[in-house]
C-alpha cells in the first residue's frame, strides 16, 4: 500500500476523533474501523492500536460491550508486543471496566489487578486510582469485601490525593458499602456520610440517592432509626 494508504488512515482517525468530540459514537467507530482496516493491511501496528484502542471507547458508549470488549482485548495483546507499558495498563483498565458493565467480576478484578500492577511499576497515581476503583467494585460484586474494602480505601487516597472528587466520592461510597458487609457499620456510616456531602457538592444525585440508602442502612443497624429515616427519606425524594 502506497503513501496515499497511509495518509487515508489518519485522515480516518482524524475523522473518528472528531465525530467521537461531537458525540457522534456510530460514525467515529465505522471511522475508527475503516483506519484499523488500512492499517492492519499496511503491517503498522503502532497505528492499528490507536484505532482498535479509540474503537473500544466508542463502542463502549454506545453501550456495545461485546464489541468493546474485543478492541479493548486487541489493543492490549499490541501494546503488549510493542512493550508500551503505559498503553497495556490503560486497554487492561477498559477491559476490566468492560467486564464490570458484562456482570464478569472475575475477569474484571484479574484485569485491574494486572493493571493496577503496571501503574504502580510506573508511578502512574490517575491510573492507579482508577483501576482500584474498578478492583473494588469487581471484589464487592464477587463477595470478596475484604479485598473491595482495601482496593476503594487505597483508591480514595489518591483522589484525594489528585484532587478529583468524583473518583473519592465513589470510593468512598464502596469503601462504606464493603464495610457496612463486613458489620462494621460505624465506618460505614462515616464514609457514606462523607461520599453524600461529595455527591451533593457535585450534583450528582442518582448517585447520591444510592449512597443515602447506604447510610440509612448503617444508621437503621446502630439504633439511630431517626437519621435512618432521614437519610431513606431524602434518598427517596431523589
Amino acid at each position: 500500500m502506497t503513501n496515499s494508504g497511509m495518509q487515508e488512515a489518519i485522515n480516518q482517525g482524524m475523522q473518528g476523533d472528531a465525530a467521537a468530540a461531537q458525540g457522534d459514537f456510530a460514525s467515529a467507530a465505522t471511522h475508527y474501523g475503516e483506519a484499523a482496516d488500512l492499517y492492519r493491511k499496511l503491517g503498522d501496528d503502532a497505528g492499528l492500536v490507536r484505532a482498535v484502542y479509540n474503537q473500544g471507547f466508542a463502542a463502549g458508549a454506545q453501550g456495545d460491550f461485546a464489541s468493546a470488549a474485543t478492541h479493548h482485548a486487541e489493543a492490549a495483546d499490541l501494546f503488549r508486543k510493542l512493550g508500551d507499558d503505559t498503553g497495556l495498563a490503560r486497554a487492561l483498565t477498559n477491559q476490566g471496566l468492560v467486564a464490570v458493565k458484562q456482570g464478569d467480576f472475575a475477569s474484571a478484578a484479574a484485569l485491574c489487578g494486572e493493571a493496577a500492577d503496571l501503574f504502580r511499576k510506573l508511578g502512574d497515581d490517575t491510573g492507579l486510582a482508577h483501576a482500584l476503583k474498578s478492583q473494588g467494585i469487581a471484589a464487592s460484586e464477587l463477595g470478596d469485601f475484604a479485598s473491595a474494602a482495601t482496593h476503594h480505601a487505597e483508591a480514595a487516597d489518591l483522589f484525594r490525593k489528585l484532587g478529583d472528587d468524583t473518583g473519592l466520592a465513589i470510593a468512598l461510597d464502596g469503601q462504606g458499602v464493603a464495610a457496612g458487609a463486613q458489620g462494621d457499620s460505624a465506618s460505614a456510616a462515616a464514609l457514606c456520610g462523607e461520599a453524600a456531602d461529595l455527591f451533593r457538592k457535585l450534583g450528582d444525585d442518582t448517585r447520591l440517592a444510592h449512597v443515602l440508602s447506604a447510610q440509612g442502612f448503617a444508621a437503621q443497624k446502630l439504633g439511630d432509626f431517626a437519621s435512618a429515616a432521614t437519610h431513606y427519606g431524602e434518598a427517596a425524594d431523589l
